[in-house]
């Protein structure tokens, strides 16, 4: 935000004493706060920029790949309507699949579109483009 930090939409939480916190911070943590307190905090329309934290993250849907075991991808897709042949190869299946994936889709995204909002994702290993990890540099030290 460029007026500074969104009122009423701070997470705070006394970590244990384990020296990571990380630990204690999941998807359901992050989506509650984004929802109730966020959200709702922030000018309609807004564009919300997204780091890659795996808790902000969390897809919608597993979007196949590669390491996916044979029947899995069989299971995949005939959730998605296709009876592939019992004789395709693993190699052929995933094949198939990425016809009908359509990519990464993350739950806060949707969350945030459904309450009027866009969502733009940093680029993964970018730090600099995100100013609370500068924030985060000076808590630290």
């Amino acid at each position: 935000m460029k007026d500074g930090f969104v009122s009423n939409a701070e997470l705070i939480f006394h970590a244990k004493n384990d020296g990571d916190y990380h630990k204690q911070m999941n998807s359901t943590v992050c989506e509650e706060r984004f929802k109730n307190q966020l959200l709702p905090n922030i000018a309609p329309t807004s564009t919300i920029v997204m780091d890659n934290t795996p808790y902000h993250s969390v897809q919608l849907e597993n979007v196949p790949s590669s390491s996916w075991r044979k029947v899995d991808l069989k299971d995949w897709l005939e959730k998605k309507g296709v009876q592939p042949s019992d004789d395709l190869l693993k190699t052929e299946l995933y094949e198939l699949a990425k016809k009908f994936a359509v990519g990464k889709k993350y739950r806060t995204d949707k969350i945030a579109e459904e309450a009027g909002h866009r969502v733009v994702r940093l680029p993964p290993y970018h730090c600099q483009y995100n100013p609370i990890d500068l924030i985060w540099a000076l808590v630290k030290s």
